[in-house]
């Protein structure tokens, strides 16, 4: 895959998954990323990490910097019929490890996480989708 001189997208992700991967550690939560092999096991609650959509502007008339708007998606998977209160308490947590301000990195988060209803899968698993909207500066 190749990107263009300004893109920022393996910088998001290596920002994201790495906080990821450090809390869900931390946490004995799996951790499902993008085009990894991953194995559920549905006594354990695992995150599913997704980059969405992104749009370049130019941040000023030169046309020498950059700035990139964007999502990301955190999938949260619990076991069904066990009530959403660990869901809720994960979620609150990712709301921690990725604040408004201040800024991480080169990366920041530009509005507190929406989360959507939580659906039940075929395979067991409660999930309570989140989406974060993000911003990087480049130049």
């Amino acid at each position: 895959m190749s990107y263009s001189r300004f893109s920022t997208l393996p910088d998001v992700r290596k920002t994201i998954e790495g906080r990821l991967i450090a809390y869900c550690k931390a946490s004995d939560i799996g951790l499902a990323l993008e085009n990894a092999s991953f194995i559920k096991d549905i006594k354990k609650p695992y995150l599913q990490m997704v980059l969405l959509s992104s749009e370049t502007i130019n941040a000023d008339m030169r046309a020498k910097r950059e700035r990139e708007y964007g999502f990301f998606q955190i999938n949260i998977c619990i076991e069904q019929g066990t009530g959403a209160g660990r869901a809720e308490a994960i979620f609150q947590d990712l709301k921690d490890l990725f604040p408004v301000v201040p800024k991480m990195e080169h990366l920041s988060i530009e509005a507190p996480p929406k989360k959507s209803p939580g659906f039940n899968t075929e395979d067991g698993f409660y999930v309570i989708p989140i989406t974060f909207y993000y911003r990087q500066e480049r130049n």
